[in-house]
């Protein structure tokens, strides 16, 4: 009963550890793109901002 019970405090510690990790991923990856949401919506007010006040057309190209 003694070696159930240490296996399964073992196995409950390992599941710990791998939750605890996926949720620090999780948190990162939440902030990393709030931050590129947040790059995005300003480039996009800038470009905005840009195609407001140009009196003549415009042609984008990308290397394609």
């Amino acid at each position: 009963m003694a070696a159930l019970t240490l296996l399964y405090l073992l196995g409950m510690g390992m599941l710990a550890r791998t939750v605890n990790a996926s949720m620090v991923a999780a948190v990162r990856l939440a902030a990393e793109n709030e931050a590129l949401v947040a790059a995005l919506r300003e480039k996009s007010a800038q470009l905005e901002a840009t195609f407001d006040h140009v009196n003549q057309g415009v042609a984008v190209f990308d290397s394609h």
